[in-house]
C-alpha cells in the first residue's frame, strides 16, 4: 500500500470520526441522553437497517450474479464463521467475563468492516471488477453478520442462539436472497424507497455510536487489559491466522485478494448499536471500535505489503 491509498483510508477514518463527533456534540449539548439513545438505536437497528440490508442485496444484484459468482458471497459468509470459531477459541483469555462482555467479545471477533474501508483500499489496489466482486462478497458477509454475528452473542445458550437468529435484519437478508432466486420482481419505485430508507441507516448509526461512546466516556479506562487483549487479537493475531489459512485454500485470485484485504480490517462500527440491542456491552464495543480503527492504520499497510 502506498501513500496515496493510505491517505484515502485516513480520510475515510476521519470522516467516520466526524460523525462520531456529531453524536458526542449532541450528548454534550443535551440534545440526546442515554434514554433517547436507546430508542434511536432500536429504531436504527430494527427499522432502518433491515431496509438497508434488503436494498443492498435485492436492489444491486440479480439471480445471475449469485449463480455465476457464488464463490464471493459463500466466502464472505464462511470468513465470518471462521472468525466466530476463533472468537470462541480466544474467549478464555478475557479477564472480565460477565455475560455482556463475553457476548460482545464474540460478536466483535466475528464481524469486521467489510464494505466501507475495503472499497477504498480495493478500489485503489485492484481497479475494475474487484469492487463489484467485493459487493457480491458483502451479500454473504451481511448474511453472516445478521446470523452468525447475532447468534454468537448468546455465547453457549442454545435457546437464545435460535431466538437471536430471528431478527428483522436476518429476515431481511434471507428474504433478499430468496427474492433474487425467484423470477418475480418488485416495481422500481418500491426498490427505490427501500434504498432511500436504508441510506439513512449508516450516517445515523455513526452519529449514535459517537453518542454512545461519549456517554460511556467515564468507562474508557475500565478493564484496559481486556481492551488491549481484544484489540491485539482483532487486528494482528486473527488477521495472521486468517491469512495463513488462505494459503491452503484454492481460491480464485480475485476472491483471494478480497479475502486478504478484508482479513486486516478493523471491527465493524455498527457493532456498537448491535450489541446494545442484543444485550452486549456497548461501552466495551465502543472502545474496541476506536482502538481497532486507529491501530489498523498501522497494521493494515504492513500486513497488506507482506501478503498481497
Amino acid at each position: 500500500m502506498n501513500y496515496e491509498v493510505l491517505i484515502k483510508v485516513v480520510l475515510a477514518v476521519l470522516e467516520t470520526f466526524t460523525f462520531f463527533a456529531l453524536g458526542a456534540f449532541a450528548v454534550g449539548r443535551k440534545m440526546m441522553d442515554e434514554k433517547s439513545l436507546r430508542g434511536f438505536s432500536r429504531f436504527t437497528i430494527n427499522v432502518l437497517t433491515p431496509f438497508m440490508v434488503f436494498s443492498s442485496i435485492a436492489g444491486k444484484f440479480t439471480r445471475e450474479d449469485l449463480y455465476s459468482a457464488w464463490i464471493f458471497p459463500v466466502a464472505g459468509f464462511l470468513m465470518m464463521a471462521f472468525h466466530a470459531v476463533l472468537g470462541y477459541i480466544f474467549l478464555p483469555g478475557m479477564r472480565c467475563k460477565t455475560p455482556a462482555r463475553r457476548a460482545t467479545f464474540l460478536h466483535m471477533a466475528t464481524v469486521n468492516n467489510y464494505i466501507y474501508l475495503p472499497i477504498i483500499v480495493i478500489g485503489y489496489l485492484f481497479p475494475g471488477k474487484t469492487v463489484a466482486a467485493l459487493l457480491l462478497w458483502s451479500v454473504g458477509a451481511t448474511m453472516g453478520q445478521w446470523t452468525i454475528g447475532i447468534a454468537v452473542m448468546a455465547v453457549d445458550d442454545v435457546k437464545k442462539i435460535f431466538l437471536n437468529l430471528i431478527s428483522p435484519n436476518s429476515i431481511a437478508a434471507v428474504g433478499a436472497v430468496l427474492y433474487l432466486i425467484q423470477p418475480l420482481r418488485l416495481p422500481a419505485n418500491i426498490i427505490n424507497f427501500t434504498t432511500k430508507v436504508g441510506d439513512l441507516a449508516i450516517p445515523l448509526c455513526l452519529v449514535l455510536i459517537g453518542a454512545s461512546i461519549w456517554i460511556s466516556r467515564s468507562q474508557w479506562t475500565a478493564h484496559l487489559l481486556d481492551l488491549f487483549y481484544t484489540t491485539f487479537l482483532r487486528i494482528i493475531v486473527m488477521p495472521l491466522l486468517t491469512l495463513l489459512v488462505l494459503k491452503f485454500i484454492p481460491l480464485p485470485e480475485l476472491a483471494r485478494n478480497i479475502a486478504v484485504v478484508l482479513s486486516v480490517m478493523p471491527a465493524s462500527c455498527g457493532s456498537v448499536l448491535i450489541v446494545r440491542e442484543y444485550g452486549g456491552d456497548a461501552e466495551f464495543a465502543g472502545q474496541l471500535v476506536l482502538a481497532t480503527t486507529l491501530f489498523s492504520l498501522i497494521t493494515m499497510p504492513v500486513l497488506l505489503a507482506f501478503f498481497l
